[in-house]
């Protein structure tokens, strides 16, 4: 009887023990579940903020989409209305920069950003130009080519010829001789003299000697 006793005794005392494991267990899953469920309801906020973030942001971004499309109708409007008041055949430019005056082919004096504006509207005989990308190109209206050959001193000599059919405004033709003259015209020591920052004479052999 008291071996039967004890029997019941020690399996009294470890189902209790199981019990207390099991609850221990059970605990930790709550918490773990607690956790995860904090967790849950957290990402939720967080989402519901984000919605909340980027419906404000869309609204935003229409109402300046909506705002740049106004400006580009008035900038349209405007386009219009200046091209009724200057009448077919005329452009408008705007610069911020003072004009000088100095808009002689060659820059003599100056070179601000109005003035060389000006002088490439009404000087349009170069026979280089510049394209879109900033190189350095042939000037297809005034020349019919341009070839280099290069020295043995490590100078390059150029040889243009332009097109025979150039003219002044006034209609009077236009040689290869304007072009020498041109260059030795902004070279001369008298205007070098008064002040002009043209430097034509690095361009062509015997330029230093002729300024002196």
């Amino acid at each position: 009887m008291k071996k039967l006793q004890w029997v019941l005794a020690v399996l009294l005392v470890a189902a209790i023990v199981v019990a207390g494991v099991f609850m221990t267990q059970k605990n930790d899953l709550q918490k773990k579940v607690d956790s995860l469920t904090g967790e849950v309801e957290s990402l939720k906020a967080d989402l519901e903020t984000a919605k909340a973030e980027a419906k404000m942001a869309a609204e935003e971004a229409a109402k300046v989409a909506e705002e740049a499309a106004k400006a580009a109708e008035e900038a349209a409007k405007a386009a219009e209305e200046a091209a009724k008041a200057t009448g077919k055949g005329e452009i408008i430019y705007g610069s911020g920069t003072e004009i000088s005056g100095d808009w002689a082919h060659g820059a003599i004096w100056t070179n601000n950003a109005t003035d060389n504006m000006i002088r490439e509207l009404i000087n349009d005989y170069s026979t280089v130009s510049f394209n879109q990308g900033g190189a350095m190109v042939e000037n297809a209206s005034v020349t019919e080519s341009i070839e280099g050959v290069m020295n043995d001193d490590g100078t390059k000599t150029f040889t243009i010829k332009i097109h025979k059919d150039l003219v002044f405004n006034d209609g009077s033709p236009i040689s290869a001789k304007h072009f020498v003259a041109s260059s030795l015209l902004f070279s001369h020591p008298t205007l070098l003299g008064m002040g002009s920052k043209n430097q034509a004479y690095t361009y062509y052999v015997g330029g230093e000697l002729y300024k002196n």
